[in-house]
Order: C-alpha cells, then sequence, then structure tokens
C-alpha cells in the first residue's frame, strides 16, 4: 500500500475518533434512539458496525488509475467542456479489483463559478443500491467551496447482494450535477474539482462486505469554460416531433444562430442514406440549412435527425428532431348487424403527414356475396367538386366493388387531398337473413393481385402506389346476443341517440 495523502489522514484520525465516541455511549443509550443521537450520519452508522465487528483497518488505494480508484470527470483526467448557465454533468467513475458494499462520494466545487449544485443521480448496479444525497455544505472543506455526498450501501436483502466489483475496469457508476454562472467572465476561465468534505457524511469512502474501508485513489478533471457564448438553435424547437409519409419527398429548415457573431457550420447525423442537406443562406452568426428526403415505403418508424451547430471557437450545441414516417393509408371500417338487417362501411383515406397529396384513386373491395348484398354507394362530401367519381358494381363478380376518383384540378372545390382524414365513401349493405350465419364475420377484403388493384396517385399522376391497407368486416350477430335498448347494435343497452 502507498502512503495516503494528507486528506486521507484527517480522515482516517477524525472517523476514528468520531467512531471512540460513539462507541462509549453505544450501550447507554436505548436502541431507538441511536439513530437521532449517536449515530450522526451513515457513514459512522457503518463505520460503528466496522468497529464492533472487528475493524480490519483502513487500505488505502494505488495512484489513480489503479484499483482501488475514483475519477471525477472522466478516467483521462481531461478537462470537461462547459458553458456559462448551463447543467454539467460530472461523471462518477470508478476502478476496483473487489467487492464493495458502501460508498460514500463527495467532491467540492468552486462558488465563483459553480452556484448551484443539482443533485446527484447512480448509473448502473448503484442504481440498485439505497443512495441518498446530502445538502450541500457552503464553506466545505473551505471558505469558497461547497462539497456535494452522494452515499449508499447495496442491497443485503437480496439472495446475492448487488455489491460493485468492476475487476480492474473504469466504470460510470453515478453522476454529480452542477449548474454553472451566468457571468459571461467566466468566458475562458478554469474551475477546479476538489475533495470533498460533507460536514455529516466526511470524506470520500467505501467498505468492502466485511466492512474493510477503503479510501480510493482519486482524480478530478479540471472545468474549462468555453470561450464564447455557444450557437442556438431558432427553428424547429427542441425536441420536436415532424410527421410525414413514406413515398413522397419532404423537407425542413433549420435555423441556428450566435450572439457574438461567430462563423457558424451545421452538421447532421442521420441514420438513412439518400437525403439532402443544402445550405440555403449563412453569414457571421447566422445558418440556414435545409433537410430534404424520402422515405422508402418500407419505412414506418420514428427516426432521429441529430443537428450540431458549432462555432469558430468550437462551441456547439445539438438538436434531436425526431421524424415520425407513416404511410398513406386507406381504412375500411367494421360493423355489427343481425340476419336480414341493413350495415354499413366507411372508407377513409389517412394522410398524417402534410407532404403527401392524393389527387386519384381506384379501389376495390370484395366480399361474400352470399352473406351481404350492397345496397348503395354515397361518395363523401370532399369529393362533389372533384372530377369524377365514379362505383362500379361487380367488376371482378358477384360480391365486388371498384370506386374510383380523380380530383378537379382547376375548380377550387375539387383539390387534390392533402394532410387528413379524408371520407372517400360509405358502403351500405344488406345482410343475408339466413339465421345460419349468426357469429360469422364477413371481411371486406382489398385484393392486390396486379398493379391496378387498389391504387392512389399523387396530383401529377405519375405516382401510382398501393396504399397501407386496413380491412374492415360485417359481424352477424346472434339475436340472443342482442342488448335492449342498443340502437346502433354497439353493447351499449337504453340508448336514446
Amino acid at each position: 500500500m502507498l502512503r495516503p495523502d494528507y486528506l486521507v489522514k484527517i480522515f482516517a484520525i477524525t472517523n476514528f475518533l468520531k467512531i471512540k465516541e460513539n462507541i462509549g455511549s453505544l450501550f447507554l443509550w436505548p436502541a431507538h434512539r441511536l439513530s437521532g443521537n449517536i449515530l450522526k450520519s451513515l457513514a459512522d452508522f457503518v463505520l460503528i458496525i466496522a468497529f464492533c465487528l472487528g475493524f480490519s483497518g483502513i487500505s488505502f488505494a494505488d495512484d489513480p488509475g489503479m484499483p482501488d480508484s475514483l475519477a471525477f470527470g472522466n478516467p483521462q483526467g481531461e478537462s470537461l467542456i462547459i458553458g456559462i448557465d448551463d447543467d454539467v454533468d460530472i461523471p462518477i467513475w470508478l476502478k476496483c479489483d473487489e467487492d464493495i458494499a458502501f460508498v460514500n462520494f463527495c467532491i467540492a466545487t468552486e462558488n465563483q463559478y459553480i452556484p448551484l449544485r443539482v443533485g446527484a443521480f447512480a448509473e448502473g448496479t448503484l442504481e440498485g443500491w439505497d443512495m441518498q444525497t446530502s445538502i450541500p455544505a457552503d464553506g466545505w472543506p473551505t471558505t469558497g467551496q461547497t462539497s456535494q455526498a452522494f452515499y449508499g450501501i447495496a442491497d443485503y436483502t437480496l439472495p446475492d447482494p448487488n455489491f460493485i466489483n468492476t475487476n480492474g475496469q473504469w466504470v460510470q457508476v453515478g453522476r454529480f450535477v452542477i449548474h454553472t454562472t451566468d457571468d459571461t467572465q467566466a468566458f475562458g476561465e478554469v474551475s477546479h474539482l476538489h475533495h470533498g468534505e460533507d460536514p455529516v457524511q466526511g470524506l470520500t469512502v467505501m467498505f468492502d462486505p466485511t466492512w474493510s474501508a477503503i479510501v480510493p485513489a482519486m482524480k478530478f478533471s479540471p472545468l474549462q469554460f468555453i470561450t464564447t457564448r455557444p450557437p442556438q438553435f431558432v427553428m424547429p424547437s427542441a425536441d420536436t416531433l415532424i410527421t410525414f409519409n413514406n413515398r413522397y419527398p419532404f423537407s425542413f429548415d433549420i435555423i441556428a444562430a450566435d450572439e457574438d457573431g461567430d462563423d457558424l457550420t451545421l452538421d447532421v447525423d442521420f441514420a438513412y442514406s439518400g437525403y439532402d442537406f443544402d445550405e440555403v443562406e449563412s453569414y457571421p452568426g447566422y445558418i440556414h440549412y435545409r433537410f430534404s428526403w424520402t422515405a422508402p415505403d418500407t419505412c414506418q418508424a420514428v427516426l432521429p435527425a441529430v443537428f450540431t451547430v458549432t462555432d469558430d471557437n468550437d462551441a456547439s450545441a445539438t438538436e434531436t428532431i425526431s421524424l415520425d414516417i407513416t404511410p398513406v393509408t386507406v381504412v375500411v371500417s367494421s360493423d355489427s348487424t343481425l340476419p336480414g338487417y341493413p350495415a354499413a362501411a366507411d372508407i377513409d383515406l389517412i394522410q398524417a403527414g402534410d407532404n403527401s397529396i392524393v389527387g386519384a384513386f381506384s379501389l376495390l373491395l370484395i366480399w361474400d356475396y352470399q352473406g351481404l348484398t350492397l345496397q348503395n354507394v354515397d361518395f363523401g362530401d370532399e369529393l362533389d367538386g372533384w372530377g369524377l367519381t365514379n362505383a362500379v358494381m361487380d367488376p371482378v363478380g358477384p360480391g365486388s366493388v371498384r370506386l374510383i376518383g380523380l380530383a378537379h384540378f382547376q375548380n377550387d372545390d375539387g383539390q387534390p387531398f392533402h394532410q387528413g382524414t379524408h371520407r372517400l365513401a360509405r358502403l351500405s349493405f344488406q345482410a343475408a337473413g339466413d339465421p345460419e350465419n349468426a357469429g360469422t364475420a364477413f371481411p371486406l377484403e382489398m385484393p392486390i393481385d396486379n398493379l391496378s388493384m387498389n391504387i392512389v396517385a399523387d396530383s401529377s399522376g405519375y405516382m401510382t402506389f398501393h396504399p397501407e391497407l386496413d380491412e374492415g368486416s360485417i359481424f352477424i350477430m346472434d339475436p340472443g346476443d342482442v342488448i335492449i335498448g342498443d340502437i346502433n347494435l354497439n353493447g351499449t343497452p337504453w340508448e336514446i341517440g
């Protein structure tokens, strides 16, 4: 073991004195009063248990980089680049070659640069521990600094307690979160992390399952403030979700600006290929790009596009835009009826994205003509101004209908469909009176046997494709299953409208 440094000596002495002080009174206090009067902290509690069980001494760690070690920031000790008036994560990295059952992590930050300590959060195995944070202690361990403590213990109630052993590898086990000053004089400055000392929890320490104390070697990454204000995104707003239909081209603009008037560059990270990212306008302190892409018909997902704007001082900002890629869809509704009674099915065109245009359709529906008879076809009101709407009965034999529509491009009331849900038609059926059909669902199918079956087209007519199809059915109920007063056969009794 290597010689402990000055702070480690203080820890060993002060905590050992705490133990002696508490042990002297340990048997003089009722058990229910121990936590409030003697056990001043969780760290003291563990130390006292260790003493009572045969405290095997304090183990001092090797130099940083060898077990047992902690790194606040990053294991390499490299600077963390930070901005002003911003939340900053200080990762906690652990390297050990033995089981760890208790930890107390403590760091101190400089009040001049860090006016607020947000808290601390567990990562990995520590998420299953009982972890606590202490109230930040101003003036600890010295004037001008504030200490934060993050401490906890493994879950001993588990059959196999969740001790930590990194097997000699650096593993992130938590993070402190701080908030930086908004003073622009901090630009380009360096603030340092220090050994913390919480007035209640004490210094940084760990224990193994046998309650042997381990004081790890520690390294602290400097906090390097950027030299200028980072650029900011102007549009779209952060975490925007934009919905587009596949097959159709779409685009949206990305604009960023910089208060300092620095030259800017803008980059995108996107998983798919074939997109365009073109500059629209750029001058010092301002940049405007356009992202364009046509999603293939096989793409139905929410995809992140990550944009990064950087100024010529390497200050940067990142924004993620989510692209919800959906198909153009034709939906046929379902209905229920009784033998010999009417039923209806609505046909809707759904365009969730604002980039799709539908100016024509040819839809074929088929069904069992022995169970259902088509009585009438009513086209939707939005089609009143279209140049052509037609229903062809029995185009492929009994029990079929072809619906055709073509927009009127010179008529304002007959324009192609854009984003929204559009009622194309309502089909009115009569169910056969055969009581043997009770309990049967007759599908309303939309086959795709060739390129001309069930298609829609854009306004040019050059892009023709099969939309996503959501087929419906007509279910024949048994008269004995009908609820009294259920006027629309939806299972709700005594309806009045």
